[in-house]
């Protein structure tokens, strides 16, 4: 037996940021709508409009959504800590009617593993994981001039380092920024 067997070899900096340009978002979309899995349209909506997990959307529940103030409450997230997540227009419109049940994706992650795959075969996605949707929305939500500690609040991030890593800037929008606030 190798005596070195349970050493491990350092990861590499695996930091990802990809990100759907509008073409993608296009066919994404409209892979969804004709895809025979009802549950994958809302999952992967409320994934790129609130940064939740996959295990976060799975576990949500419908008394733990409250579309009137907009709050979508985690008791239980990755961090070990309970979570308020604001919710865009578009994610209550996507929730409403789902709450008529208690969990509203009574599916399991295999499930949606297997429908994101042929998701993405459908819509010709090359290397976009369902985790990317966490890293479009925070960089979303950057974009969208939210401060720091409101993306934080909203990402579950308790570090500057681990949101940093999740968040993807567009030169593109950055360059439109800077031109709008020089007028």
């Amino acid at each position: 037996m190798n005596p070195a067997h349970r050493i491990r070899l350092p990861r590499a900096d695996n930091a990802r940021d990809r990100r759907l340009n509008e073409g993608e978002y296009r066919r994404l979309m409209v892979a969804l709508d004709s895809s025979s899995r009802w549950y994958m349209k809302p999952i992967v909506i409320i994934a790129l409009e609130t940064g939740m997990r996959r295990g976060e959307i799975l576990s949500l529940e419908a008394k733990n959504v409250n579309l009137v103030d907009g709050i979508a409450y985690l008791p239980l997230t990755k961090s070990g800590r309970s979570r308020r997540v604001p919710l865009t227009p578009k994610a209550i419109e996507t929730l409403e009617p789902l709450l008529n049940r208690l969990r509203l994706f009574p599916i399991s992650a295999p499930s949606v593993r297997q429908g994101w795959l042929d998701i993405t075969r459908r819509a010709a996605l090359i290397d976009f994981r369902l985790h990317d949707c966490r890293h479009e929305a925070i960089s979303r939500f950057f974009e969208m001039r939210l401060s720091v500690p409101e993306v934080a609040l909203i990402s579950g991030h308790r570090s500057l380092a681990m949101l940093h890593r999740y968040t993807h800037l567009r030169p593109e929008n950055v360059a439109r920024k800077i031109r709008s606030l020089s007028k």
